[in-house]
């Protein structure tokens, strides 16, 4: 989930003024089956730092991460977290 102020892609209805999600697609995709990570905190903490990288206008990115069925004893069907991060006021377009 991200946090991004598109009122000016609902203006123009052009691509260029809004987030390219099939680009961010392949972003994520990338990470998740890139090199592994022992811990899904890290997972999640990788894709939102990506999502600040990938545009500039990115004020705020939510990732959650799960991992079904769990290597461990116990009814559980999927284990999960959530990272959320906002992006330095400083650091944001003005």
């Amino acid at each position: 989930r991200l946090t991004v102020d598109l009122a000016r892609a609902g203006e123009t209805d052009a691509l260029a003024d809004t987030i390219d999600y099939e680009k961010l697609y392949t972003l994520v995709r990338d990470i998740v089956e890139g090199p592994p990570k022992n811990l899904l905190e890290a997972v999640a903490r990788d894709i939102v730092e990506a999502c600040f990288r990938f545009d500039p206008r990115v004020a705020a990115a939510e990732c959650t991460v799960r991992k079904l069925d769990p290597p461990f004893p116990g009814a559980l069907s999927a284990v999960g977290v959530t990272v959320r991060r906002r992006r330095p006021q400083e650091a944001r377009p003005h």
